[in-house]
């Protein structure tokens, strides 16, 4: 069942329905507004939703930072808990921080309440399959970005899409929209960060390869922050996809700096978008994520 899904052997299961982070998020859920007519955008019977904290879309903030979710989406897990963090790392008066809703209210994995999640796994997994290979294929997922997200960006800043200064977080199935974000020609994205990625399986699924994907990021920096249990590829030193980038950063791209991958040997796939913060080892081990994160954002988000 684990290699059918995203997620590796031995990782945290569905959110808790209690919360499971103390930061209380304030921010607003914007519609991402679209022309319905234009054949180069999807078209959807729902709202495209997105939250959003930190400065406001037209104050001309100095940095965007897009998160992207894993399978259980924007409303589940600490996502919203997790760009309030980032918002007050990186400074509410200057960066903006957006949650966009990419399954529009349909996220890929929806389990059963009061089902262990094994066994509401097994039920629901011909509907995680259909929504994650056919619903949301490689197409839809960059067409929302690239002709819906970045053209509403623009014009909520009144700055040009290639001006924009934007960088992006993925958790599991967002570290693989990650990837393509930063593979993309001519890409507004100036960096990215994937926390406990699931960009190998994505890429199978869908009949493409991670190290064609990772190549195409080329030289573009992006970090990993894998679990103990993801494959070891994604781990430095040596890890086949660490070293693609690795390579492609040259100087740039140092282990021992935390500017290509740190694991977190103790933790588990999903620790950060849906572990219980409750947890010590757990909530220090989010706190450091976060720290490296909004360092390597620091240093790599800036409009050359």
């Amino acid at each position: 069942l684990c290699e059918m899904s995203c997620c590796p052997p031995g990782s945290i299961g569905s959110p808790q329905r209690q919360p499971l982070s103390s930061v209380t998020p304030s921010g607003k859920i914007f519609s991402i507004d679209f022309p319905k007519n234009d054949e180069t955008t999807t078209i959807y019977n729902v709202p495209f939703e997105c939250y959003t904290t930190g400065a406001e879309l037209s104050s001309h903030p100095n940095k965007i930072v897009i998160i992207f979710t894993d399978v259980f989406g924007m409303n589940e897990g600490n996502h919203k808990a997790v760009a309030e963090s980032v918002a007050e790392r990186l400074g509410k008066e200057d960066t903006s921080v957006l949650v966009p809703d990419l399954f529009h209210g349909d996220p890929v994995a929806q389990f059963v309440p009061y089902l262990p999640d094994v066994a509401s796994l097994i039920l629901t997994l011909p509907f995680f399959l259909y929504r994650v290979k056919w619903k949301y294929p490689p197409e839809t997922i960059k067409n929302d970005i690239f002709n819906i997200i970045l053209p509403w960006l623009s014009r909520q800043t009144n700055v040009a899409i290639s001006e924009l200064n934007i960088c992006s977080i993925g958790f599991c199935f967002g570290g693989w929209v990650n990837a393509m974000c930063l593979a993309m020609p001519d890409t507004p994205f100036r960096c990215a960060v994937g926390i406990h990625p699931s960009i190998d399986k994505l890429e199978r699924l869908h009949g493409q390869s991670i190290e064609t994907l990772l190549q195409q990021v080329g030289s573009k920096p992006m970090l990993l922050l894998p679990a103990g249990n993801d494959p070891d590829e994604y781990k430095c030193p040596g890890g086949a996809y660490a070293e693609i980038l690795r390579q492609a950063r040259g100087e740039e791209g140092d282990c021992d700096e935390g500017d290509v991958s740190v694991c977190f040997t103790e933790m588990k796939h999903g620790w950060v978008s849906r572990g219980d913060s409750r947890n010590k080892e757990v909530r220090e081990s989010q706190e450091r994520a976060l720290d490296l994160t909004t360092d390597f954002v620091k240093r790599h988000c800036i409009l050359k």
